[in-house]
């Protein structure tokens, strides 16, 4: 949410949801495996909240920054599955010897020789600076298409949450009108041990975004406020 709060969860669910799954999964991982060590497995349980499907933009955070899924093992990379059933592991691989290194005295080259090699050396990197141009058909730009794809899907997706996510905030809850008669939570931070849980308001103004200036019998409040808050 743009106009979230701090010390407000409310306004900040999708962060919020986010911590708890982290937790469930992070506790799974401990107990199955056995350990208490969960700075180790933290980067398992990342690597698994990154590779499975959001319903919110519709494919997996790792789609959505790369462009495909991710690949874990080799039944998920591009090689065919009869070849895959086909290969064979050896225990050791066999040892090969280090070619023999003959020593070749040579005389150093004339001035004239080092100052044309220069010269050629300084020719070939100034042809060979410019990078080549990429075939349409390439794999690379093939990457990069789909790269540009899934992002441009996933935003249009998270874009399509949040507007289910406003109206259904609308139509929970009311909406207020200049003049009303409102309450304010008070949180638990700012709060006495006799001080009351809410304090009366009234609302002054409401501009584009649906954001409430609430006046109290001290003076005008400095924030703005949205529904869920009062």
């Amino acid at each position: 949410m743009v106009y979230g709060k701090p010390r407000h969860p409310q306004s900040q669910g999708s962060v919020e949801r986010a911590n708890c799954d982290m937790k469930d999964m992070l506790v799974a991982w401990l107990s199955d495996n056995n350990t208490t060590d969960w700075t180790v497995d933290l980067k398992f349980v990342q690597f698994q909240k990154n590779s499975s499907y959001h319903s919110g933009i519709r494919r997996s955070p790792f789609a959505a920054l790369f462009g495909s899924d991710a690949k874990v093992r080799l039944t998920t990379s591009a090689l065919p599955h009869d070849a895959i059933h086909c290969l064979q592991i050896t225990a050791e691989p066999p040892a090969v010897k280090p070619p023999a290194v003959e020593q070749v005295t040579a005389e150093p080259p004339a001035v004239e020789q080092i100052t044309a090699l220069g010269v050629l050396c300084t020719t070939v990197i100034r042809v060979t600076a410019e990078p080549p141009a990429v075939e349409p058909t390439s794999p690379l730009s093939v990457r990069q298409k789909n790269i540009t794809s899934q992002r441009k899907r996933a935003c249009e997706a998270q874009l399509s949450q949040a507007e289910c996510m406003v109206k259904r905030s609308r139509r929970i809850m009311d909406c207020g009108n200049v003049g009303n008669n409102v309450t304010i939570p008070i949180q638990m931070v700012d709060r006495g041990r006799g001080d009351p849980k809410n304090i009366m308001g009234l609302i002054m103004d409401i501009d584009e975004n649906d954001n409430y200036t609430i006046a109290v019998k001290s003076g005008i409040l400095s924030g703005k406020y949205t529904r869920n808050q009062f």
